[in-house]
């Protein structure tokens, strides 16, 4: 019976052989560009710091930018923390004592020595949980933390190192910005794809405290007042500095750090406690609270439905969307739907018309969202196209059938006519059997 109604079935598809082919390599296409999309979105690591909080989708990556006529402080992510927090314990998704996962960053150069080698390199500003957002892959060493009351440790990427030291087994020896040592906390390895690249990462770069990079480097934006870092006065208690002044007379490139040897060999690495109590200046507190620059505001907070998360942020902030930031979800921005929505932007979307300037994870993020945007259309195309030839194979099933749809319904009809004969027999037959 079974094998009968394989060979009908079989017979009649096989005259629609090729575009049952045609069908399932469609498909087959339509699911593995799906399969392509997941696994580039999950490499992206910037975009994927809610995951490493919770991966059941409660929590979203929130990233706001600012624009460059914004003067954005340390002081007014203190504020927008408080705001953001108390809107959320409103809506009884924070308590007291819970703790406000954020960053914040500013980009810019520094000039950085070590003995008769100076280098210009990019540097990010930083602040916050930096780096739980963007682990960036250690070579050696460990990142550091920017609210810490030691503001002068620096991460530095592989180029760097291997330009300066000739090494990249380099933890814990020191670089001077501006005349102040900077101790290695860690090395790393940048991306060298080619929209990392695009994106900003074809040149040397560093990670440095927001301090640092405001006082002791140069800040890219329009907002920066560098008459206003001239002000700071060195002996207040909060500006970040220590030691004893002669120091700075001291020459940065006599060697590393306390060494005045002028040898090229590797200085001892100094603990934190050495650090705290060298004959030399070096970053303590912070004093840039009023000091503007800060280009990005990063936050992972709860976000159970689409867009609640970047919804409660402007709201909250209470700045004009895209005029004043733009207010970007992480957790949603690669979505079937979001992609379709990039693609109807173009060709607009390539078009630079606010002052915003983005820090190479967000270029890089946007580079992928224009080639999955192309992705989940071609999907889409594809689906499109399977249906309609489906549709095709039906309708031609149909008009070539050999059967009338008023002798099936007739079947069908004889069908259920014997089946209610069979029914009132067997229960005769029953009262027969119960009577006799």
């Amino acid at each position: 019976m079974k094998k009968n109604i394989f060979y009908k079935i079989h017979i009649a598809l096989k005259p629609y052989k090729k575009r049952l082919i045609a069908l399932m390599i469609m498909f087959a296409a339509v699911f593995l560009l799906g399969v392509y999309k997941d696994v580039k979105v999950s490499t992206l690591i910037d975009q994927r710091g809610w995951r490493n909080w919770t991966d059941d989708g409660s929590y979203g990556q929130v990233s706001i930018y600012f624009n460059h006529s914004l003067k954005v402080t340390p002081e007014s992510i203190r504020e927008y923390n408080y705001k953001i927090f108390k809107a959320l314990q409103e809506a009884a998704l924070k308590e007291e004592g819970d703790e406000l996962i954020y960053s914040y960053s500013a980009p810019g150069y520094v000039d950085i020595n070590r003995e008769n080698k100076d280098l210009t390199v990019k540097a990010i500003g930083i602040g916050g949980k930096f780096f739980y957002f963007h682990p960036v892959q250690l070579v050696s060493g460990s990142y550091f933390d920017p609210e810490s009351d030691m503001k002068d440790q620096i991460v530095i990427d592989e180029d760097t190192a291997w330009n300066l030291f000739g090494s990249s087994d380099i933890v814990g020896q020191s670089v001077y910005i501006n005349g102040i040592p900077h101790y290695i906390s860690g090395v790393v390895r940048r991306q060298n794809d080619k929209i990392a690249k695009a994106a900003g990462l074809s040149a040397p770069i560093v990670y440095v405290s927001f301090q640092t990079l405001v006082i002791n480097g140069k800040v890219d934006s329009s907002s920066f007042d560098y008459e206003q870092i001239q002000t700071i006065d060195p002996d207040d208690d909060g500006s970040g500095y220590s030691g004893s002044s002669d120091s700075m007379s001291s020459d940065p490139s006599s060697g590393s750090a306390g060494d005045g040897s002028g040898k090229s060999s590797l200085a001892a690495p100094l603990s934190f406690g050495q650090r705290a109590a060298a004959e030399t200046r070096s970053i303590v507190s912070s004093n840039v609270k009023e000091v503007g620059g800060i280009a990005c505001y990063e936050l992972i907070m709860p976000d159970m439905v689409d867009n609640y998360a970047s919804n409660l942020v402007k709201e909250t902030l209470g700045f004009k969307d895209n005029s004043d930031i733009m207010v970007l979800d992480s957790r949603t921005r690669f979505s079937f739907g979001s992609l379709i929505n990039v693609f109807r932007a173009f060709p607009g979307r390539s078009m630079q018309l606010t002052e915003f300037s983005y820090p190479y994870w967000e270029n890089i993020a946007r580079g992928w969202e224009d080639i999955l945007a192309i992705v989940v259309m071609t999907q889409l195309i594809l689906a499109v196209l399977v249906f309609l030839l489906i549709v095709w194979i039906v309708v031609s099933w149909y008009n070539n059938r050999n059967w009338r749809t008023k002798d099936v319904i007739k079947k069908i009809n004889d069908k259920i006519y014997d089946f209610q004969s069979h029914n009132k027999r067997r229960k005769s037959n029953d009262k027969i059997k119960k009577t006799s």
